[in-house]
């Protein structure tokens, strides 16, 4: 399923910029942000992460798209330390291990939440699921253009009911973190070298241009989030 995800979001990507040419400067100009590193890289890990070095002008289109929504509010985040680091799709013992014995995380209020959480891996849909078993508080970001052209951070929580998610751990695409956010309503990421769980989910109905997309990941950074 993931790599079904991947080839929409190419396929996708190349329709739109073979309509509108100007795009792939656009494009081209986040990907270059990207690879400089203007975003903060556990956040970008987050979204999308790879064993190969750089990004691609798919994985700018992707994470435009996601950094975008994220920024007007549109998906809401929660960060929860877990204390481990995840091992690779074929540990399968150590990530259920951490995992399993997961059933407490501190949400973005820093109230207690009980939680459960496994891990599958191999080729799955996904690598598991989390789920939240209390009502949960999420971060919502919620900025405003200013005169000056930046984005103040403002942040607002929202409570969200008891839910589950499809799980993505170590490396994945782009195009599979939008799959499950967009398509299935949010995503729980534990990436590689990061002690901490990710968890996103969508305020539904929402819909965007994506030129505005483009503007808005390539003006933001490290001050879009915080964690």
């Amino acid at each position: 399923m993931s790599n079904v995800f991947q080839h929409s979001l190419e396929e996708i990507t190349d329709r739109h910029v073979s309509d509108d040419p100007k795009l792939l400067q656009d494009i081209w100009q986040l990907q270059l942000r990207l690879n400089r590193r203007h975003f903060a890289r556990d956040w970008v890990d987050a979204l999308m992460q790879s064993h190969e070095p750089g990004y691609n002008m798919y994985d700018a289109y992707g994470f435009a798209i996601l950094w975008s929504a994220l920024i007007r509010g549109n998906i809401l985040y929660a960060v929860c330390e877990i204390g481990e680091h995840c091992g690779s799709n074929s540990n399968v013992s150590h990530n259920n291990g951490v995992l399993s014995s997961l059933n407490r995380i501190v949400d973005s209020r820093g109230a207690p939440v009980r939680c459960e959480a496994d891990f599958s891996g191999g080729l799955a849909d996904s690598d598991g699921g989390f789920a939240w078993l209390d009502p949960m508080s999420f971060s919502r970001h919620r900025d405003l253009e200013t005169e000056s052209g930046l984005y103040p951070c403002e942040y607002d929580v929202v409570t969200v009911a008891p839910n589950r998610l499809p799980l993505e751990v170590g490396a994945t695409s782009i195009g599979t973190s939008c799959g499950h956010i967009f398509a299935e309503g949010g995503l729980a990421r534990w990436p590689y070298w990061s002690p901490r769980l990710f968890v996103f989910c969508t305020r539904p109905g929402f819909t965007e241009g994506l030129r505005e997309n483009i503007r808005m990941a390539s003006i933001t950074g490290d001050a879009a989030t915080r964690s």
